[in-house]
Order: structure tokens, then C-alpha cells, then sequence
């Protein structure tokens, strides 16, 4: 099997994270900055499709409703395909870390939009652009 290329990007770059008012709150709770409680992975497969997954890190549980979706978008952050959602309403939280395969086309990023929560319902929600990782 060939390896396949992995490209992994936490949630924000340090300067933008120093900004974030979720970043206050979650250091007024004692936690870490947003960018280190949930991992976003991107991973081409031999296919040309991408799957992306969301490790929440420590005690972070991902919001199984509204749950995950990825959009491909374009380098100015427009829609270019149709995005791919992952949710469970008859579940609080995603019992394993969420996996989405998606269709990039001519994407230039995939948009991950997520809930997550710290605590007992203490929820925030969560976006980050993800590169596309080159073809295997």
C-alpha cells in the first residue's frame, strides 16, 4: 500500500489564537487555547478523495449535533463543491473521533466547521481551512 500524504493543521496560528475571545475563555477554565484541544487531519487517499478527521485531545468531546461539516472552497473561501456533513441526534457527543470523506474537485482548501465542548456543557463552536494534501 502506498503512503499516503498527511496534511495536519490545528485550529489557529498562534498570532490569531492571542486574539480569540474563546481563547480567554477557555484560559479563564484552566484549559488550553483552542488550537491545541482539537486536531483536524487531512489525508488524500489513492483515490483523490480526502479524509478528514477531528481528534478532540484531553477530556474535549465533538458535539455530535450539530456535528461536522467540510466544504471545499476556492482560495478566496467560496464554495466549490457540495459540502459533506456528519451528524447524530440521538447522540450527545461522537463516541470515536469523526472521519469525513470528501470530494475536493478543484478546491483549493477544505472549510471544517465543528462543535466542541470543554466541559459539561460548556460548548464553543470550531472552524478551521485545512490545506489539501498533494495526490499520493
Amino acid at each position: 500500500m502506498r503512503a499516503l500524504a498527511l496534511a495536519t493543521l490545528l485550529l489557529a496560528p498562534a498570532a490569531a489564537a492571542a486574539q480569540d475571545p474563546a481563547n480567554d475563555l477557555l484560559r479563564d477554565l484552566g484549559l488550553a487555547p483552542a488550537a491545541q484541544l482539537v486536531t483536524v487531519q487531512a489525508l488524500r487517499r489513492a483515490d483523490g478523495l480526502v479524509v478528514v478527521t477531528l481528534t478532540p485531545q484531553g477530556a474535549v468531546k465533538l458535539v455530535a449535533d450539530p456535528g461536522v461539516s467540510v466544504v471545499p472552497v476556492d482560495q478566496a473561501g467560496l464554495p466549490v463543491a457540495d459540502p459533506v456533513a456528519m451528524l447524530d441526534r440521538a447522540k450527545e457527543y461522537f463516541p470515536l473521533p469523526p472521519s469525513l470523506v470528501v470530494h475536493p474537485g478543484t478546491a483549493a482548501a477544505l472549510k471544517v466547521e465543528y462543535a466542541y465542548c470543554v466541559v459539561a456543557k460548556q460548548c464553543l463552536f470550531g472552524d478551521v481551512t485545512v490545506a489539501i494534501p498533494p495526490p499520493a
